[in-house]
């Protein structure tokens, strides 16, 4: 009788400690809800300390990345809180949305913003509207398919290091050309300031945008079988278009159109004619191809007959 009771005892104990490990579920009269949010900025290794204060709840809790998080506590359907932030070393942070009252289920009101340690700009080559945010680690790019390679210019004066893509550069010097895929490319930007690295993605997606006719540009006459448009150079500013079959100075002796933009027009500004071709200037097909550099203009002409060891034709320079 003695041993049967011993061993009804052992087993009544072993199993309240098995009840007080278990977590019950959350009483079915009141609706649990989690609260967390996300941080973007922070350069690491870094630290947030963040508070929350809701009724009974008082949790600490330590962020050391950036992204999504979540306090472990489980509040209850209006619960008011309150989240509070101690400062990381060396940066500014905002919080925004510190304080609320709980809707339902998870509740990822809260959002961190951190200035950068120090000043960083990046700029790019290809000709699109683009600024840099350096409190936003991943940011985006869209072009069209007609961008395939593109330099990268960090400015960061105080940077002890900086990297883009993992190639060590400079402030304010361009980094190795980055060839962009079709779809998706990710390209690291690393700069570090005393010790700490802020690393930002910049995802480029290539062929994200249509290619769209941004102007029309065309001569209040064109004479026929002109042929415009066999060759084009574009500076900038200028642009000029090759029409070997022009008649302007004569039949089939071709020309050179030079256009300026303004905007998002373009303004004739000049026809560029030959001065001097071989015996059958028909064929010399002027204007073939087109070059610009600055004020200079240079213009082939393959099917010329001139007969010489050396030819050069002048080509009147454009005014700047």
């Amino acid at each position: 009788m003695m041993s049967s009771r011993r061993i009804f005892g052992w087993v009544l104990v072993a199993g309240l400690l098995s009840l007080g490990g278990c977590k019950f579920p959350y009483p079915g009269d009141v609706d649990p809800a989690t609260l967390g949010g996300t941080v973007d900025g922070l350069w690491l290794p870094n630290t947030i300390e963040l508070r929350l204060r809701s009724g009974a709840t008082d949790e600490i809790l330590r962020v050391t990345a950036n992204g999504d998080f979540s306090f472990e506590g489980i509040l209850g359907l209006a619960d008011e809180y309150e989240v509070s932030m101690t400062q990381p070393s060396m940066q500014q942070c905002q919080l925004v949305g510190a304080t609320g009252t709980v809707a339902a289920g998870h509740v990822s009101a809260v959002a961190i913003t951190c200035a950068p340690v120090a000043a960083v700009d990046v700029r790019i080559s290809a000709p699109l509207v683009w600024t840099f945010d350096p409190s936003v680690v991943q940011q985006s790019i869209r072009s069209s398919i007609l961008v395939q390679e593109v330099d990268f210019t960090v400015l960061a004066p105080t940077a002890t290091e900086i990297a883009v893509d993992g190639a060590l550069v400079t402030s304010g010097a361009p980094a190795p050309p980055t060839s962009l895929a079709e779809g998706e490319n990710t390209i690291t930007v690393a700069v570090t300031v005393a010790g700490l690295t802020g690393t930002y993605e910049i995802v480029w997606s290539r062929g994200a945008m249509k290619i769209e006719q941004f102007s029309y540009a065309k001569p209040p006459t064109v004479p026929g079988q002109a042929q415009m448009g066999v060759s084009v150079a574009y500076d900038g500013v200028r642009m000029a278009i090759g029409a070997p079959g022009d008649d302007t100075a004569g039949p089939d002796r071709g020309a050179v159109y030079i256009f300026r933009r303004n905007g998002t027009s373009w303004t004739q500004e000049a026809i560029v004619t030959p001065t001097t071709l071989g015996p059958e200037p028909s064929t010399a097909l002027f204007g073939f191809s087109v070059a610009l550099q600055g004020s200079y203009l240079v213009v082939g002409a393959p099917g010329d007959s001139t007969t010489c060891s050396r030819t050069t034709t002048a080509v009147p320079s454009l005014s700047t």
